[in-house]
């Protein structure tokens, strides 16, 4: 909870101007996108939000997101086998009936990790989730691991 939250960085700031630019969005427009995100200059932006709000540029620019998206996650995301366990361990103890419902409540349980997003979560916080969701009466990461090998091998 008392953990800072990182902020956004030189080259995001500037690839969101560029984006900007790209896709042809005037200052109005761009002044109220950057609000849907609680912030009035993309200066104010966490690092997370930054990104998110890149990938939101880059569609309307037309640009695919993909290299920048994966440059940033080899290094600092989890993994798409921890995102995969978690989204696991958050239907073991979620309410919500359908994946998409599941989905949006995930993603706003991860904001109290300072994460509006599962793809967004840095891997130095993957063990505090998982910790947080055992808490919450989620089976153990090594169940999800010995499940998965036995449905690959059932397959």
């Amino acid at each position: 909870m008392g953990e800072k939250m990182a902020t956004v960085k030189k080259h995001q700031i500037k690839l969101i101007h560029v984006l900007k630019s790209k896709a042809g969005i005037d200052q109005d427009l761009y002044v109220e996108m950057l609000g849907k995100y609680g912030v009035k200059s993309s200066k104010e932006l966490s690092w997370t939000k930054a990104n998110l709000f890149i990938e939101e540029l880059s569609k309307a620019a037309g640009q695919t997101f993909n290299g920048y998206h994966k440059s940033i996650s080899s290094i600092d995301m989890a993994s798409a086998d921890q995102r995969a366990m978690i989204e696991g361990m958050w239907a073991d103890v979620s309410r919500k009936t359908t994946a998409a419902d599941r989905k949006t409540a995930l993603n706003h349980f991860l904001e109290r990790f300072g994460v509006s997003h599962i793809e967004w979560l840095p891997r130095r916080k993957v063990g505090k989730v998982v910790t947080a969701l055992i808490a919450m009466g989620a089976r153990s990461p090594e169940e999800y691991i010995k499940e998965k090998k036995v449905l690959e091998k059932g397959v």
